[in-house]
């Protein structure tokens, strides 16, 4: 059964691993809202104009998704 799900990932610039990797199976919607920091402190986006998000698969295959951008918690986040 294919799920569909909504994901708050807390990504800081300068850490190596700063949220939970979610997993999922063959079918599943997900939609992924990036929550950005550099070193702790939140990092501004409001200037932005365009953003992509690369996945790279188990299997070794890479894919690049234009992304939106929406307002989490009072803030423009991707």
């Amino acid at each position: 059964m294919a799920l569909e799900q909504e994901y708050i990932l807390n990504l800081d610039l300068k850490r190596a691993m700063t949220s939970t990797t979610p997993t999922f199976r063959l079918g599943d919607n997900a939609v992924f809202i990036f929550d950005l920091y550099d070193d702790g402190i939140e990092y501004s986006i409001n200037d932005a104009v365009q953003a992509e998000v690369t996945h790279e698969s188990p299997t070794g295959i890479t894919s690049v998704y234009n992304a939106n951008f929406t307002t989490y918690n009072g803030r423009k986040t991707v």
